[in-house]
């Protein structure tokens, strides 16, 4: 029987570390009027884990990879420079579920895991103006495989064990754009847009015995998932040396599980050895029976529609900085403040329950895209 993660129970400690080889091979090519340009690269990646149980080496993979630079334009009225860029490539990665993953028994060897794998193509295009400005948007593709997802084995409903597949899929596909005003003397920043598509697939269905938060022969958003994430950031100095920041950004919700009603349900009491608890029968005192409580659950489900709220973080940050030639050391000294905007506004997902009174709170879970909470910092940075 498999059940899909998360999975809310006891997992075994793991102290597993992750070592990553790396070898690449690159060659470059610019045109003399640098009108054209070309990379061509190779990489070899390999991952190694070790920790008190664990001990494997992934399968070493091959990614080439090819990025195109055209010079369109250049020095054409307003317009400083118009350059298209064209990109295809592989690149892996290990999944974070290596990090925690502890078998009692070795289900998995050295050389048969694979690395997360993806074909990546983008096409971007840059305009440089006159007056520091610079304007950018780019679009992309990504096909995910050998996707490593972990689900639990349960053997009579009791014993758990954490099963590692390497068959999991995705497409993931987007564009962003940025609107730069370069350095200038009293005020300059950017804004950006991100648009973000992704769904995820894993071929293993969990067993029908065990409710899941996604059937798993189907395609879903993975939890991390956020359609748009705006940002502006602006830097203003009206005086020499001191800088006022402000970030300001909107980011659109997370999936999260479609509630049901809260029931109530018996729960046997076992003493520490594993033999239940009895005690005189309500019916009959003189009948010892076991003895039950009364706990209350909530059933979840997956959906493509269901979504926290919209996250608002705002960050400040007013710096005094200055140089000192003799000894050329850069000094800084700041006072910042981050999640401003959780003051007034908390993003919100579904509502918690007491699972031994059946209470059901007033609040909801934040969903917030950083803390909670606003973090204030003072501090002095300096810079050789």
């Amino acid at each position: 029987m498999y059940v899909r993660l998360p999975f809310h129970g006891q997992m075994p400690e793991t102290r597993n570390h992750q070592f990553n080889n790396t070898a690449y091979i690159l060659g470059e090519y610019t045109s003399p009027a640098q009108r054209f340009g070309a990379e061509l690269g190779l990489r070899l990646d390999h991952q190694y884990y070790k920790g008190n149980v664990l001990s494997i080496s992934s399968i070493p993979v091959l990614n080439p990879r090819l990025n195109l630079d055209f010079n369109l334009l250049k020095n054409r009225g307003a317009v400083d420079s118009l350059d298209l860029t064209v990109g295809t490539g592989l690149f892996s990665s290990m999944n974070n579920a290596l990090i925690s993953f502890d078998p009692d028994n070795a289900m998995i060897g050295d050389y048969v895991l694979r690395p997360n794998r993806s074909w990546t193509s983008i096409l971007g295009v840059k305009t440089d103006f006159a007056g520091s400005w610079s304007f950018n948007i780019e679009g992309y593709f990504k096909y995910v495989y050998d996707r490593i997802y972990q689900l639990i084995f349960m053997e009579r409903g009791l014993d758990t064990k954490p099963v590692l597949r390497s068959d999991g899929n995705g497409i993931v596909w987007g564009f962003d754009f940025m609107l730069q005003k370069l350095e200038g003397r009293y005020w300059d920043g950017w804004l950006s847009y991100t648009f973000t598509h992704a769904r995820y697939h894993e071929p293993i269905r969990s067993s029908q015995d065990f409710s899941s938060l996604v059937d798993s022969d189907d395609w879903y958003y993975p939890y991390f998932h956020r359609f748009h994430n705006l940002n502006m950031v602006l830097n203003f100095k009206p005086f020499k040396n001191f800088n006022i920041y402000m970030r300001l950004g909107l980011a659109s919700g997370q999936p999260k599980a479609v509630v049901g009603e809260i029931t109530a349900y018996p729960v046997l009491v076992l003493k520490e050895d594993g033999t239940p608890v009895m005690v005189p029968s309500l019916t009959n005192p003189g009948i010892m029976e076991p003895l039950f409580i009364r706990k209350y659950k909530r059933e979840t489900k997956y959906s493509d529609d269901s979504r926290t709220t919209w996250s608002i973080p705002l960050d400040l940050k007013l710096s005094y900085s200055f140089f000192s030639p003799r000894n050329k050391v850069q000094t800084e000294m700041y006072l910042a403040a981050e999640n401003l905007a959780s003051i007034f506004y908390v993003a919100q997902s579904n509502t918690r329950f007491n699972t031994y009174t059946g209470t059901e709170d007033k609040g909801s879970d934040s969903a917030n895209y950083e803390m909670p909470v606003p973090m204030v910092s003072v501090g002095i940075k300096w810079s050789f």
